[in-house]
């Protein structure tokens, strides 16, 4: 079984559990950290060096999946497109995740909530998660009567960092911020840090974490869980269904994420909402 992806460490924590939810079966996963293209991904399977595949870091107009689809070929996406028909796939519900961390910041008293992420357009591709997340954000303020106060940072953590603080420059009013990624949570604790706003009482905050980097940060943090054990097993299930049983009907989870309250969320200040 072979893992096409570009790699980055959540990416790795779902890779670890597929592994052990596929050595029980006789197979094992080999990774590939550069983009194939297409002459190449159908290679693997002509030669035979592979019997399936777990496909990362889906573009919302992925034709990788379209090629392998077509060409009957089993795999199984982690993440997915725009246009999913007859494919499978493991993703968050990132649309629940958002939705439950504004239900508690406005249950809060919160009115501005603020949200950083990467540009979803990197070198012209257009990455399904950030689009997704973009997406779901928008779609919790218009439910709440909430003004868009997205922004969006560069690759680095500094580059995040300097959008968050240009967005708290142009709108004080912001009382909370949502970050659906390790590298937005930390950009938005530099920036928190470098205005001289304390978490949580000038800055409520909600991230997509582990619970293991939210409990080490002070204060521990208010997270949206980020599920990559559970999404790693059910695609690995999802595979193996197609490997061993010659399933062919498209299957397609999205695996719910746990908001778990900490200390990094608090009311508004009086006045400041």
């Amino acid at each position: 079984m072979h893992v096409p992806q570009e790699f980055n460490p959540p990416n790795l924590r779902v890779i670890m559990a597929a592994a052990l939810g596929v050595e029980d079966a006789g197979y094992s996963i080999n990774i590939i950290t550069r983009t194939l293209n297409e002459p190449e991904l159908l290679a693997f399977f002509r030669s035979r060096q592979v019997d399936g595949m777990l496909l990362l870091e889906i573009l919302t107009d992925d034709t990788r999946p379209s090629l392998l689809r077509d060409h009957g070929h089993p795999f199984v996406m982690i993440g997915h497109r725009m246009d999913n028909s007859g494919l499978s796939f493991a993703d968050i519900d990132i649309d629940y995740g958002i939705e439950v961390a504004f239900e508690h910041l406005v249950g809060l008293g919160h009115r501005a909530i603020g949200f950083l992420t990467f540009d979803p357009v990197i070198q012209d591709k257009t990455y399904g998660f950030t689009t997704w997340a973009l997406d779901a954000y928008e779609k919790a303020c218009r439910k709440y009567g909430l003004a868009s106060l997205a922004c969006l940072g560069g690759l680095t953590i500094e580059a995040m960092s300097a959008a968050a603080q240009e967005m708290l420059r142009r709108h004080p009013e912001i009382t909370a911020f949502v970050a659906p990624q390790e590298q937005s949570a930390v950009a938005v604790l530099r920036a928190a840090q470098a205005q001289a706003r304390r978490i949580p009482d000038d800055l409520s905050l909600v991230a997509m974490l582990s619970d293991t980097s939210s409990e080490l940060a002070t204060p521990p943090l208010t997270t949206i869980s980020l599920p990559a054990d559970e999404l790693g097993n059910v695609a690995a299930r999802m595979l193996l269904a197609r490997l061993e049983h010659n399933c062919t009907d498209p299957e397609q989870t999205l695996v719910r994420p746990e908001l778990t309250i900490r200390g990094s969320t608090c009311p508004p200040r009086e006045g400041s909402a």
